[in-house]
């Protein structure tokens, strides 16, 4: 199986402002990044959507391209999503999100090197979590 097969599911949904993402049908463990088989050697894995809702774990801006072309500045981020909290995704984060904020999906950004996540700030609150 070859990687735009195995992750198909996930990119499909994303780009209709869904998140899903395999769980082994076994153990019930979230597995990201899919490999060939899950993590009890199921033949398959079962894809779960989630709310699109996210933590950011971490970020970094980044000041020159990586491959020719590339426009610069842009934010990479670690997002943490709230139902498989031991997942971790890289995605592009868009607006000032910070360590610690809250983010949802906004899209899918197709390159030359193929998609990309695209998170940002919550639209229906305060990304900034409160102190009680």
């Amino acid at each position: 199986m070859n990687r735009s097969e195995i992750d198909e599911e996930f990119w499909n949904a994303a780009r209709e402002g869904r998140l899903r993402l395999p769980r082994c049908p076994c153990c019930h463990a979230w597995w990201w990044y899919p490999l060939d088989t899950g993590p009890c050697h199921a033949a398959a894995y079962e894809w779960v959507e989630i709310p699109t809702t996210s933590l950011v774990f971490t970020r970094t801006d980044v000041q020159r391209a990586f491959v020719p072309g590339q426009a610069v500045p842009f934010t990479l981020a670690l997002v943490i999503p709230g139902a498989a909290p031991v997942v971790r995704l890289v995605v592009r984060l868009g607006g000032e999100a910070a360590i610690g904020d809250s983010v949802d999906l906004k899209g899918v950004a197709e390159t030359e090197n193929g998609p990309v996540l695209v998170f940002g700030a919550r639209s229906d609150q305060s990304s900034r979590p409160t102190s009680t």
